[in-house]
């Protein structure tokens, strides 16, 4: 068989590494799709494939300046940045009266471009290093089970409503049109071994069972592989495939 396409092709993949089709896999099929779920929520959250790096465009309304948070979709797996826009007539340099505004048009005044790329790059450094004294990133809190981005700045002073914020964000794959990560062999691997667990943790209550032909049941053991298994490929998927943490300075 090809490589799995669709959430049934990639269950029935898992299966027979178990042994499907030769061996019977005593599980409950609850408990198959409640394992999967498992798999794939451990990947999304630390395989770097498993996530797209993408920019959000958010309208500010006046309910979420009221809830002081913007709510997100349940695929956003992470926040990592915020920008703010000025396209409203809000604070910043949109407004031509603020100090900020008349700071900046002072010394590009006084620093007029010239012809030369070097003096060109030196004064745009400059006139980022005063936007950043001035502003600065906007602090965020996020976590993926509340579905909503929390901003610290000041929600009645720099929020308008209609105003444009943009947001960094990963977001995880949808399976249904990103049908090959199906086929990614760390999730393959890491399902299967939270299916021999499962399979274990179910057998291993019938220890000393004799079988038809004089086999005895083993779940144990069974459950003892399973979970060596998945320490293994956790630490291998943490050391090797997660993205690096970010650090800010300032």
């Amino acid at each position: 068989m090809a490589k799995p396409a669709n959430r049934s092709q990639f269950r029935e993949y898992c299966l027979r590494a178990l042994g499907k089709g030769v061996l019977e896999l005593n599980m409950d099929p609850d408990q198959i799709e409640d394992r999967i779920d498992e798999a794939l929520e451990y990947w999304q959250t630390f395989h770097h494939d498993a996530t797209i790096r993408t920019y959000m465009k958010y309208q500010l309304t006046p309910t979420d300046i009221t809830n002081k948070y913007i709510p997100v979709n349940d695929d956003v797996v992470g926040v990592t940045r915020i920008f703010r826009t000025n396209g409203s007539s809000g604070a910043g340099y949109a407004n031509m009266f603020s100090f900020e505004y008349q700071w900046r048009l002072n010394d590009f005044v006084t620093y007029r471009a010239t012809p030369q790329l070097l003096d060109y790059y030196l004064i745009g450094t400059y006139m980022q290093q005063i936007d950043d004294m001035f502003h600065g990133d906007i602090g965020i809190t996020f976590n993926r089970h509340t579905d909503r981005v929390y901003l610290h700045w000041d929600w009645d002073k720099d929020a308008v409503a209609g105003q444009y914020i943009i947001l960094e964000t990963l977001v995880a794959l949808d399976g249904e049109e990103f049908t090959q990560m199906w086929g990614d062999r760390m999730l393959q691997k890491y399902c299967t071994a939270l299916l021999k667990r499962q399979w274990g943790n179910n057998m291993k209550k019938f220890v000393g069972v004799q079988l038809l032909g004089g086999i005895a049941l083993d779940g144990q053991t069974i459950y003892n592989e399973a979970m060596e298994e998945i320490e293994a490929l956790e630490e291998k998927i943490r050391s090797e495939f997660e993205e690096p943490p970010r650090f800010f300075t300032g």
